[in-house]
């Protein structure tokens, strides 16, 4: 099995929206709670953007999501800096021959994940024999399945773009388009937009690369950062959209919002929806708490 070195990076997304979540606890004595966790919908905010803001300022408008939760055993959260197994972004993939697959490749099937792991030492990708892909043909072009990063000769360390500088011999590498399969446990905190703004009327997620116009996946998405041993309490998750993107793309029609949460043991959440809402509306309250 192949076993691939790689350098620690981080990646930023570039689009018009952009997250930022705040993270607040309430902690109590611990009682016998479910080691699951377990959340609760409690409110929903919007905040519209600042008209007032001075000239080539760019305008952000925000929805401001809070849950209740409990957890048995209070190991919810994630760093930032916890980029290995299992909370790594993504897997790459090798074919039956152990190469590494990329865009134009001819690949031998079956087809295996590699995670990205630490041994205490360093971070390498290694294979999973249990992660073999059921597929018989690669998948057209797009962002969320392929990746571009520099690879060496020998196909075994892979470098992202921003750090090819920081490699002894760089010209050993060359930048290739490589297969990759998201990995589900690199966020905590999974949140869906639905709207009926639709032809036929019916609640469907909301397309945000269209409404943002890139061809590159977006979503809201995130990790909130380790709360101690909170056995009960509140998260609160500001999603921002800079450009007034969420006053947009929600004007019209009714929305609601689809939310769970895994803690640090890859234990999944029951699913919660929010109300249904009217962009309006929420102002409307804004205004009458004022």
């Amino acid at each position: 099995m192949r076993v691939l070195k790689c350098s620690t990076w981080s990646f930023l997304v570039f689009g018009i929206f952009f997250l930022n979540i705040t993270v607040l606890i309430s902690c109590q004595a611990p009682e016998p709670f479910s080691n699951t966790p377990s959340i609760q919908f409690s409110e929903l905010v919007y905040e519209e953007a600042d008209q007032s803001n001075p000239l080539g300022i760019q305008q952000t408008d925000k929805i401001i999501l809070t849950i209740e939760f409990t957890d048995g055993d209070g190991d919810l959260g994630i760093s930032q800096d916890e980029v290995y197994s299992p909370y790594h972004d993504y897997d790459l993939v090798i074919d039956s021959k152990n190469n590494i697959v990329t865009f134009n490749s001819l690949p031998s099937y079956p087809l295996t994940r590699l995670e990205r792991v630490f041994n205490g030492t360093e971070l390498y990708w290694t294979g999973v024999e249990s992660k073999t892909l059921d597929v018989e043909s690669l998948p057209s072009y797009d962002c969320a399945d392929y990746e571009l990063l520099y690879i060496n000769k020998e196909l075994s360390q892979v470098v992202a773009p921003g750090q090819i500088s920081n490699i002894p011999d760089p010209s050993n590498f060359k930048l290739d388009t490589l297969l990759k399969v998201e990995n589900e446990f690199r966020y905590n905190m999974y949140v869906t937009f639905y709207s009926d703004n639709n032809p036929d009327g019916v609640f469907k997620p909301v397309d945000w690369p269209k409404e943002a116009g890139t061809g590159c996946l977006i979503d809201y998405n995130s990790r909130f950062q380790p709360l101690g041993t909170a056995f009960e309490g509140q998260l609160t998750y500001k999603i921002q959209s800079v450009g007034g993107g969420f006053g947009l793309a929600l004007a019209k029609g009714q929305f609601y919002l689809e939310c769970y949460i895994f803690d640090r043991s890859l234990n999944k959440s029951n699913t919660i929806e929010s109300p249904k809402y009217r962009l309006s509306d929420l102002l409307n309250q804004n205004n009458n708490d004022l």
